[in-house]
């Protein structure tokens, strides 16, 4: 990526980031489970992440492939831009189509990258566990479950189209759960970009002195997908 994109990839992404995630603290803190109320300063916040990196997506594809790249870059941003429409981003068949391209998204590609660099560690390292692998048809993602408990860590952790699970079963893609969970991050990463899924969320949620767990603004809005009626959540893909 040329250092003018990547850099405005970086600062734009993690920029809209905290505006969307300070804009909702006041009401956040009045609430400890259901839907957050959103506000026009998040709203803002949420459709300049999306249309940055739609424009990302397709410029990265025209400097790829200058003879040809512009039909697949107008297409990927053109549907990542969709998911600014609420109506539409909340319909399945969307959400699929969206979660399918982001393996096409070059804004997707480091999380994916990192996530796919873990499967194959995940397959090296089958000496020490059964790995089980399943993919959700409704958003393009791979799911590999049966992995050991790392470092006190249980639970599942998503980096792009792949979702791991340490010292966790898997539930239904369909129903509330942390399966279902980590699709919505998987939709994030696809809308927002890597930049906004492994800094902005990835800092928020576990980086201490920031770290906020379940009440990370990427975590509200991931949570969206299927929402857990005892968890926070920001209405985004439901």
């Amino acid at each position: 990526m040329p250092p003018v994109l990547l850099i405005s990839a970086l600062l734009g992404g993690v920029l809209l980031y905290a505006v969307g995630s300070l804009s909702i603290r006041a009401r956040l803190a009045k609430a400890s489970r259901g839907v957050i109320p959103s506000n026009a300063v998040e709203a803002t916040a949420r459709a300049g992440a999306i249309l940055l990196n739609a424009c990302l997506n397709l410029v990265i594809w025209m400097r790829l492939a200058p003879e040809w790249g512009l039909i697949p870059g107008v297409v990927l941003a053109a549907i990542g831009v969709l998911s600014a429409v609420r109506p539409v981003a909340r319909h399945g068949r969307y959400q699929a189509v969206l979660g399918w391209t982001s393996w096409l998204m070059p804004m997707s590609w480091p999380a994916t990258g990192i996530g796919l660099a873990v499967f194959a560690i995940s397959w090296i390292s089958t000496l020490w566990g059964t790995r089980d692998v399943r993919v959700d048809r409704t958003s393009g993602v791979v799911e590999v479950a049966g992995l050991p408990i790392l470092a006190d860590f249980r639970g599942g952790f998503n980096l792009g189209s792949f979702t791991f699970l340490l010292g966790a079963a898997p539930t239904p893609f369909a129903a509330v759960g942390i399966s279902a969970h980590e699709t919505g991050h998987t939709l994030n990463v696809a809308a927002f970009g890597s930049v906004w899924h492994l800094l902005g969320n990835g800092i928020e949620q576990n980086m201490r002195p920031f770290a906020r767990g379940v009440r990370a603004y990427g975590e509200l809005l991931a949570e969206s997908r299927r929402p857990d009626p005892s968890r926070p959540v920001l209405r985004q893909w439901s």
